[in-house]
């Protein structure tokens, strides 16, 4: 969902580009491509203490798994169509 800002315009609520309405920045949002799925907040500040320690023990087998999981599902079926 858009991001109201303050001049009244609306934001895309994942590269912050400003439009007149909220339809236009729901529009921007899903050009992105983006994918969503559950993560907790422990295996995110996992993920980020492994991006900068490098110390593979800090993602958990289930973690990757899930992971894969989604990635797979996504190449299976994508998202977005061209229509």
């Amino acid at each position: 969902m858009a991001t109201k800002l303050k001049n009244g315009n609306y934001a895309c609520s994942f590269c912050g580009r400003s439009y007149a309405n909220m339809v236009e920045a729901d529009s921007c949002r899903g050009k992105h491509n983006l994918i969503y799925f559950p993560l907790t907040k422990p295996e995110l500040s996992s993920i980020l203490q492994f991006i900068f320690t490098r110390d593979e023990e800090l993602i958990t087998e289930a973690l990757v798994k899930r992971l894969q999981k989604y990635s797979r599902a996504i190449s299976i079926s994508p998202l977005t169509t061209d229509e």
